[in-house]
Order: C-alpha cells, then sequence, then structure tokens
C-alpha cells in the first residue's frame, strides 16, 4: 500500500514567486503555501494519483526539495508528459530528501508503480492556428481576431449561428484555454465548433444549436502560454486571477481584457441575453467542474445549475455528478466576475488529460466525441430554462 508522503519546495521570502494550485488532482494531493514562504504537498489517500504545483518564476532557492517518508514509487515532470523516476542517485546522503531543478512553471509529481502516459497529445499553438485558417467565414459562422497576447499572438472570436434563421437569438458563452499548458478541452471546443459550422453535422443538436441560439467561442485566450506549456501568461500572471466584476479592462491583463471587452459589447446589445456560459480547463486525472454553492447564489440560479449538471453527467460518460463541486469561487476568476458583473450562469468544467475518473487513459477521440455529448446536455438544458 502506498502511504503519505509530503514534498517540499523552498523559496525565497523575499521576492517570493505567485504559487498556485489548481489541480485538483483526483482528490490525491493537497497542495499548501506553508511557514515561511514553503509550498507543503501532501498526498491525501494511500493510492496511485497524481498532483502538480504552479510559480509564476524560477524558484530563488533554485532547488525543490522532495521529502518522502513511505513510498519510493516517485514520478516527476516538468511538462507532464514526460516523466523522471526519482531514484536513488537524486537522494542526500541520509537517503530521505530528492533534490530537483527548480525552474519557472509547473512541477507534475505522479506516486505509483509506473508513469503515467498521455494517449491525448499536447494541443499545440500551431494546431489552433491551422484550425483557425481552415475555417471560413459564411452562413454559419464569424470569425476575428479580438484581441493580442502580451508577445502579439492572435486571439480569435468566433460567432457562430444560423444567419438565414431569423429572429433575435439568446446567446451561448464558451471560452477555453485561459491556462496556457490545460489541453484536453482544445480537441472538445475544435470538434465542437466543426460540428456547429458542418452543414450536414453528424447529429442534429448541432443544427439545431445554430439555428436558435447565437454561440460565441474564444477557443484560446492564452496563445503565449500554450507555446511555453505555462500555466500562466507572457506577463507570469494566471489569467482566470484578474477578471474585474466592474469592467475595469485596465487592471485585467490584454488576453482577458480583449475578451471580457467582447462579451460586455455584446450584452450591451438590448437584443442580446447571454443565458449560459462555460469556462473549460483540465486536469490531469477525473472529470468534474465547479459551480457556485447554495449561500452564493440565488436558489433558482443553484437548482439551474444543478439540473445542468444533472443532465451533463447522463450523457457524458466521463462525468460523475458526485465529482462536481460547489464552492463560491475566488475573486478574479472569471466565472466570480461575470456572474458578479452579468448574473451570467457560469460553470467550470474541468477535463481530464490522461487519466479518466475510472483510471482509463485519455484518448483523443473521446475528447471529441465529448463535443457531442456537451452538445445534447445544453440542448437539453436549455429546453428547461
Amino acid at each position: 500500500m502506498l502511504l503519505p508522503l509530503i514534498l517540499f519546495a523552498h523559496l525565497a521570502l523575499a521576492q517570493a514567486p505567485q504559487f498556485s494550485d489548481d489541480s485538483h488532482s483526483g482528490r490525491m494531493f493537497s497542495f499548501t503555501l506553508g511557514a515561511r514562504g514553503i509550498p507543503s504537498v501532501q498526498v491525501l489517500e494511500p493510492r496511485p494519483g497524481d498532483g502538480y504545483f504552479h510559480t509564476n518564476a524560477p524558484l530563488p532557492s533554485g532547488q525543490i526539495r522532495v521529502q518522502t517518508i513511505f513510498s519510493d514509487d516517485l514520478f516527476w515532470s516538468r511538462d507532464g508528459i514526460t516523466y523522471q523516476k526519482l531514484d536513488e542517485t537524486l537522494k542526500d546522503s541520509e537517503g530521505r530528501l530528492y533534490s530537483l531543478p527548480a525552474h519557472e512553471g509547473s512541477n507534475y509529481f505522479r506516486v505509483g508503480p509506473s508513469p503515467p502516459h498521455d494517449e491525448a497529445a499536447y494541443y499545440t499553438y500551431e494546431q489552433y492556428l491551422d484550425h483557425m485558417t481552415s475555417l471560413d467565414p459564411g452562413r454559419f459562422l464569424m470569425k476575428r481576431v479580438i484581441g493580442k497576447s502580451v508577445q502579439g499572438r492572435p486571439i480569435y472570436g468566433l460567432g457562430i449561428t444560423d444567419r438565414q434563421v431569423r429572429g433575435p437569438k439568446k446567446t451561448l458563452w464558451i471560452q477555453a484555454r485561459q491556462h496556457g499548458d490545460e489541453y484536453s478541452h482544445s480537441y472538445i471546443v475544435e470538434s465542437l465548433v466543426d460540428h456547429l459550422v458542418d452543414p450536414s453535422p453528424p447529429n442534429e443538436v448541432f443544427r439545431q444549436l445554430r439555428e436558435t441560439f447565437f454561440i460565441g467561442i474564444v477557443p484560446m485566450m492564452n496563445p503565449d502560454g500554450a507555446v511555453a506549456r505555462s500555466r500562466y501568461n507572457a506577463h507570469g500572471v494566471d489569467l482566470n486571477r484578474t477578471w474585474h466584476e466592474s469592467g475595469n479592462y485596465g487592471e485585467e491583463e490584454p488576453e482577458v481584457s480583449a475578451v471580457h471587452a467582447t462579451l460586455d459589447r455584446w450584452i450591451s446589445r438590448p437584443s442580446q441575453t447571454v443565458i449560459f456560459a462555460y469556462d473549460h480547463h483540465n486536469t490531469y486525472e477525473g472529470d468534474w467542474g465547479y459551480r457556485f454553492d447554495r449561500s452564493t447564489v440565488p436558489q433558482q440560479y443553484f437548482e439551474n445549475q444543478d439540473r445542468f449538471v444533472e443532465l451533463l453527467t447522463s450523457h457524458d460518460p466521463f462525468q460523475r455528478r458526485s465529482d462536481w463541486q460547489e464552492n463560491p469561487g475566488t475573486p478574479g476568476m472569471a466565472r466570480v466576475a461575470l456572474y458578479l458583473q452579468h448574473s451570467l450562469d457560469i460553470l467550470t468544467i474541468e477535463t481530464a488529460n490522461a487519466f479518466r475518473n475510472n483510471g482509463s487513459q485519455v484518448r483523443e477521440e473521446d475528447l471529441r466525441e465529448e463535443a457531442i455529448h456537451f452538445a445534447n446536455a445544453l440542448w437539453a438544458y436549455i429546453g428547461e430554462i
């Protein structure tokens, strides 16, 4: 049996990097910033699993020190794809501490008998550009660059609807890739877009959605992070902590400001009502999402979100309702800011990029298939609220 271990990364007090943990990897690890600015990483369950933390600058000490208490089945990775076994050669003279080179970005750890393997390959910025280039505006699609990243890369906004079907249409909003190294949902969003603009889609639900709604999609908010395989943008900032509910774009990062301003302009139109929004993220292991808790939102809002989760988990075989979390969120998150600013019905979904809840490996074809599951759940949900 694998028993708890504790990992320590030492940071200098002066100029401590931003520390962040949003992995929630199967509830396997707890990541906290402890005394003297030392992140503490603790295994919560005696089973194989994984976890990771992020820093937006190199650790000042230049090293990550990993202390193991009970298990030597440990692996470490900079990208969550290629893992290095923590073997005897990396231990200190007492045989207890591992010393690893510190670096800016993500540090992934795995407990288990063998290193994990991603079957869903990393979705690159080049794939995103190729996809955007392949999309031709027409009856179903509007496409434009809504902003630029810190390093000048384009952020595309897509508008999808059947323009031959007249009349006022409510809006569905989907955004993805705020964290550049979270990539599994890019396959879902790409597939969703392709089906929605296909004159003969594989499922009738895509025709129904584009005839009934205007669907706004931002497939990649953080292209610089995608290139660097980093959670952060090129300023070293977590985009999902810089949204302002007041709509003060000047205090937001350029990527957030571009997307936020585009959404606000759309909502400000008298004929437009955004009735549902979805913020895509990914985790390493397991599929779930976040919705607001009862104490944060009105009862009807809470019940609506609860119903969507129920419908999604009934359509998507990889989602389990019991794994969805209720919490008020953190200031600066998109779902918090957009709820406070517009009372937007917004959810955050986490999609696995390596292992499903049942332990099976993630496959690219399954991720693409999830676009159909999501569309079916969304259509059923919209029909009820």
